[in-house]
């Protein structure tokens, strides 16, 4: 529109249409007064719009059947039913408008429109033929698409609506002409992880008797994933992947060792993309039968003293903890991680240590077999036989070897840290929890040091406390001449 429309006359007209249905013809009004219209104007004729359409569906003014039987109220509720369509696909366009907010209170509006479908349209319901292609513009439009879902996640509550979305996400998959765009992978990535939690949801609530359109939902995921994971990722969104398949996915899928290629590469790029993908390759050795002989040698290669700076250490040794666990492991492969860790720690700054010497105090309890390691001392040999540029577990003589690098620790210049190291002289029977200690940071150690700096009345700057500053003792006094 050329002419800008003042506000009070969208509310003037709302009103009058709410109030008297004599008054309908405002609808077209108020639809055309969105072409071209400002953000402001914009906001106001949805709201409108929204409370007038809403008003006809819980009064099922919209609904056919109701008024099959008189020609004019079924030629006005066609009527009516275009008009909301008309409106629908306004909104959907406007999904693309450069105001983030216009687009915002579009989907939420389509959103309400969609679940209010369910409720008063048997079939045919006018908002869900436009939601396909609201999908697609979500997917290739958005540039906000993580801000946008989270307010309308109740949508995705309904069997229908995630259906909506997977058949859509697998044709824009497929339709490969959007493949090499960033934006349309991340997109795709964030309503595909939505999806998977509700699906994961509805797979708890039916356990093992799962209905029949759960397994089709269940098929179609899968086949959505699959194809994702075909596309070369960018390495941000590679690592969100990796994070989300083992808690998220993997329990969705109807086969997930169809995940084992793609897993297996990711383990073997190294850095923090082998640190990720840990989980859910282990998760396909232990609960599907992954056959994967090289997962301990490449977990083995994968500590280094660099572990302990990178974003992901926490996650990393709560893994190397429950990988661990097993007390069917050979001897010569956990004796080879605790010497390797014992190694690393020499380097480890007082908040990987933190992590690090209880996890090797938790091993050499959990594999009776390694406490040999602490019995040894390093007079016994004239040199360390461990070489930890092997790679093959076997032939690296951990288990020949003995903890003294422990030893050393116990020197450490962090009391707290040299009493951990000192526990380890005095095993017992249970395990220590690391997973309370895996976000610790220097900041948290200097903490505690000040806090119980606090506590302390007195503070010590000699080993023993001297009885005074004068005394008689050694002679002392001969030096001195009191007048």
């Amino acid at each position: 529109m050329t002419k800008e429309v003042k506000p009070n006359l969208i509310k003037s007209k709302t009103k009058a249409v709410l109030a008297d249905r004599k008054n309908v013809n405002n609808i077209a009004d108020l639809i055309s007064y969105m072409k071209g219209a400002k953000p402001n104007i914009l906001h106001l004729c949805i709201s409108s719009l929204q409370e007038i359409f809403e008003a006809f569906l819980v009064k099922q003014e919209m609904t056919v059947e109701v008024s099959s039987q008189f020609p004019d109220k079924q030629t006005y509720t066609l009527w009516l039913i275009e008009k909301y369509k008309k409106f629908c696909l306004i909104l959907a366009e406007l999904l693309e408008h450069e105001d983030r907010t216009v687009a915002n209170m579009s989907l939420l509006t389509l959103s309400n429109f969609l679940k209010l479908d369910r409720e008063y349209f048997s079939s045919d319901a006018p908002c869900e033929t436009v939601w396909p292609n609201v999908v697609q513009k979500l997917l290739v439009h958005s540039s906000s698409i993580q801000l946008m879902l989270p307010p309308v996640s109740f949508i995705f509550e309904q069997y229908a609506n995630r259906h909506i979305f997977l058949t859509s996400i697998l044709s824009a998959i497929n339709a490969k002409t959007q493949q090499t765009s960033d934006n349309f992978l991340n997109n795709a990535f964030c309503c595909l992880e939505i999806l998977s939690e509700e699906i994961k949801k509805v797979l708890a609530s039916e356990e093992d008797q799962l209905s029949q359109g759960t397994r089709k939902e269940r098929k179609l995921l899968s086949k959505c994933w699959f194809e994702f994971l075909k596309n070369e990722l960018p390495l941000n969104l590679y690592k969100r992947v990796l994070v989300i398949l083992p808690d998220k996915v993997i329990p969705c899928l109807t086969n997930p060792l169809r995940l084992s290629d793609f897993l297996t590469n990711s383990y073997s790029r190294g850095g923090v993309i082998s640190l990720l993908a840990l989980s859910g390759i282990f998760i396909l050795i232990d609960k599907h039968n992954l056959n994967y002989p090289e997962f301990y040698p490449k977990l083995y290669s994968l500590l280094n003293p660099s572990i302990f700076h990178t974003k992901y250490k926490a996650r990393f040794f709560y893994n190397l903890d429950m990988f661990l666990s097993s007390t069917h492991l050979p001897a010569y492969m956990t004796a080879a991680f605790i010497k390797k860790l014992a190694r690393i720690s020499l380097h480890a700054p007082p908040h990987g240590l933190v992590c690090s010497v209880p996890l090797m105090y938790n091993l050499i309890n959990r594999h009776k077999a390694c406490r040999v390691l602490i019995d040894r001392t390093e007079q016994q040999f004239p040199s360390d036989p461990y070489d930890p540029n092997e790679k093959d577990l076997n032939k690296c003589n951990a288990i020949e070897s003995s903890l003294w690098e422990l030893k050393t620790l116990q020197q450490h210049y962090s009391p707290a840290i040299a009493k951990k190291c000192h526990r380890v002289d005095h095993l017992k029977t249970s395990q220590i929890s690391i997973a309370d200690l895996l976000e610790t940071s220097s900041n948290d150690i200097f903490q505690r040091e000040l806090e119980y700096g606090q506590k302390l009345k007195d503070t010590p700057i000699n080993l023993f406390r001297p009885p005074g500053i004068l005394n008689n003792q050694d002679n002392k006094m001969a030096f001195w001449c009191m007048e």
